[in-house]
């Protein structure tokens, strides 16, 4: 998991994802009868960037391993992940598949992968095989995305009257707004990617494994309530693009309540259900319920939010984004050492559902203020 943080932070640097500038712009293109050349720029970047981000994860594999001194475990770990960013290809599949409501598809593709996946661990597991075994799957993961995508793509070609041009012409207007969006996105790298090494460098390598354990649970969390975020992802952009944003609003705050009541309740449910059954375990001590308990907090709170970012990113406010982000999450990365070397894992939560909750309530008021909203929507 340490390597495969490495690995993820030079892929989020380097290799754009091409799902946000799709939404941004399809409704404009496809008026103009010009969708299949965004489509075509978009793939093209989405390639090119991928490979350009796989070799630089190769040329910083020596640097990295003499600056921090990696064994030789960790290395051959890096050295394998490094080919998740080659096949990591997601950003205008995701585009076509959300903006076109494929959303049956979406569910049984992830699925499948995700059922193909457990049979690999579950063999992995009763086998004993060793760490190589398991970072390999890590890397077949979007392989094998890859793989049902391009199938399912050439399946509802026609469908969707989808041409690729290899010879496009490039928007800078796409491919400025590609970088700024992907750039806002890796921003939050402290929370996503660094927070993991600070934490195996300072609390412990065995909170690190109890922290990402906790990141996989935390994610089948927000399976659920992705569900929504994939089907107004395109929705809000049209309607921004009509002008209709009081109702994107009004939509995204009822959606905001419900989901951090129904956090709450879960949360305490969750609390004394996991306490009840694992307390005198020797994995979940009373600590870690509480840090786990914390946790499932925290992703109904990102969560709640999910409308905000379309929002902001799909009304011209990306840059203003951008330099929020980069300023919370630096003063974000200044103070987790001493919160993690005081309050340890649990301090590390709190202060990941303060950092979220602060950026919430500073976005919300860059929008309110671009489109003059009053408060009660």
């Amino acid at each position: 998991m340490l390597a495969f943080s490495y690995i993820t932070i030079v892929g989020v640097l380097f290799n754009l994802q091409s799902y946000d500038s799709f939404v941004r712009f399809m409704p404009e293109y496809e008026r103009n009868e010009k969708k299949n050349q965004l489509i075509s720029q978009l793939f093209i970047t989405d390639i090119i960037t991928a490979l350009i981000a796989f070799f630089i994860s190769i040329l910083l594999y020596y640097p990295l391993m003499k600056i921090f001194s990696w064994n030789h475990e960790l290395s051959r770990c890096y050295l394998i992940l490094s080919f998740f960013i080659i096949f990591n290809i997601k950003g205008t599949f995701d585009g076509i598949y959300r903006y076109y409501n494929f959303f049956n598809w979406i569910s049984i593709r992830d699925t499948i992968s995700a059922s193909i996946l457990l049979v690999f661990y579950f063999l992995g597991y009763v086998l004993n095989l060793d760490i190589y075994y398991f970072s390999l799957i890590l890397v077949i993961q979007p392989m094998l995305r890859l793989v049902f995508d391009f199938m399912y793509l050439i399946k509802v070609q026609e469908k969707i009257k989808l041409k690729f041009y290899m010879n496009v012409s490039i928007d800078k207007k796409v491919l400025k707004f590609n970088f700024i969006s992907n750039l806002t996105s890796h921003v939050d790298l402290p929370i996503k990617h660094l927070t993991p090494i600070i934490i195996a460098s300072i609390i412990g390598v065995d909170s690190l494994g109890f922290f990402k354990v906790l990141e996989r649970f935390g994610n089948i969390i927000r399976v659920f309530i992705s569900v929504f975020s994939q089907f107004f992802g395109s929705e809000i952009s049209r309607l921004i693009s009509l002008g209709r944003i009081s109702d994107v609003l009004k939509l995204g705050r009822k959606f905001t309540f419900v989901c951090l009541f129904f956090g709450f309740v879960v949360t305490i449910i969750y609390y004394f259900l996991i306490k009840k059954i694992t307390f005198n375990d020797f994995v979940f001590t009373e600590i870690n319920v509480i840090d786990s308990s914390l946790y499932v907090l925290y992703m109904f709170i990102i969560s709640s939010m999910f409308y905000q970012h379309s929002v902001a990113i799909y009304s011209g406010l990306e840059v203003k984004v951008l330099k929020l982000a980069m300023l919370i999450n630096c003063i974000y990365l200044i103070l987790l050492i001493p919160i993690s070397l005081s309050f340890s894992l649990m301090g590390v939560i709190l202060f990941q559902i303060l950092q979220s909750i602060t950026i919430f309530v500073i976005k919300d008021s860059f929008i309110r203020g671009k489109y003059n909203v009053h408060p009660s929507v």
